[in-house]
Parts: structure tokens; sequence; C-alpha cells
């Protein structure tokens, strides 16, 4: 009979199972320990006003996530975000490497602009679809949870950051 008694479930073991199967709604619904709950701590993301601040971020790869016409850049640990045309059109025309979320819309957006983006290197949406093409969605806070067990919000910086910290894993999973 103590058998048929409710007890506490594993809350650690039920999220992974939800996770496994892709039980997103049920996910939502469970509550996880604090531990669980983890969210990026960001660095405050500066805004990018004119060419003479970009020329002088750091070399490397920039991450880009577009988000209510604003983009976000992430370079190293500094977060960035701008609207100004100038701008978008030096960073996304220029030969340094880009990795995006859903590159095919950055680059409708921009061309909508006038602006060509180029050397995109690393796209993760593509990436996740290809390690997992039944799924069934591809957006970026999905995949932070599944990915890093981590929650993001919808804002263009954070999703940048976001995207640094999924694009090293993304890409060793393909590689293996």
């Amino acid at each position: 009979v103590r058998e048929l008694v409710p007890s506490e479930c594993d809350v650690e073991k039920l999220a992974e199972f939800y996770k496994t199967y892709e039980m997103r709604s049920f996910l939502k619904k469970l509550t996880l320990p604090d531990a669980e709950k983890k969210g990026f701590v960001l660095p405050e993301a500066e805004e990018l006003t004119n060419e003479l601040q970009l020329a002088l971020l750091d070399e490397g790869p920039c991450y880009l996530c577009l988000a209510d016409e604003e983009l976000g850049i992430c370079v190293g640990e500094r977060l960035y975000r701008t609207r100004e045309e100038a701008v978008l059109r030096a960073l996304l025309t220029s030969e340094r490497p880009k990795v995006a979320h859903d590159s095919k819309r950055l680059c409708t957006e921009m061309a909508r602009r006038g602006i060509e983006v180029r050397d995109v290197v690393f796209d993760v949406h593509l990436a996740a679809y290809m390690l997992n093409p039944s799924a069934s969605s591809y957006e970026l806070p999905l995949l932070c949870g599944e990915y890093l067990g981590m929650e993001v919000g919808a804002g263009a910086a954070e999703g940048a950051y976001a995207l640094s910290k999924l694009h090293g894993l993304l890409s060793e999973r393909m590689e293996a």
C-alpha cells in the first residue's frame, strides 16, 4: 500500500525526460529548483552609434541577433546593440566572420534596407535543424533551453550573447 501513496518526484530526471522527448509545454509548467533556473548573466549592452566605435571592436567573429528592428552584437564577452544604418552597413558588409541565428531572415531584413550581409560562417538555426530535423521549432530560446539548459529572453543583445554560447557546442556536435 505504501507504494501507492504519492511521493515527491525527481524533478531533475523529469525535466531531462521532457527535454529528451521535446515536451516543452510540460517543461515550462515544471517547478525546477533554483539551481536549474539558469539564465545568462549578461554584461551591459553598449549602443553602437558610429563606424569609429565599430572599428575599435576586438577581432574575431561577431555573433548577430536581429530582434525588433535592433541588431544585437556580441564580440568576445562584450555586447552591443544598434539600429544605426551606417553601423549596420559597415558591420554587415565587412569581411569579418559572422555567426547568426536564422541568417536567411537577417539577410532578407537587411536587403530591404539595401544592405548585403556578407561572410556568415555559421547559422545556429540551420545547425540545430541538421542535428535534429524532426524538432518542432528552432527558435533561439528553445535551443538555449535544450542545448545549454538556460533561459534566454527575446532581446537582440541577449540573443547575440546566447549565440556565442551555442556556436561552439553545435559546431562540436556537428563534427562528431
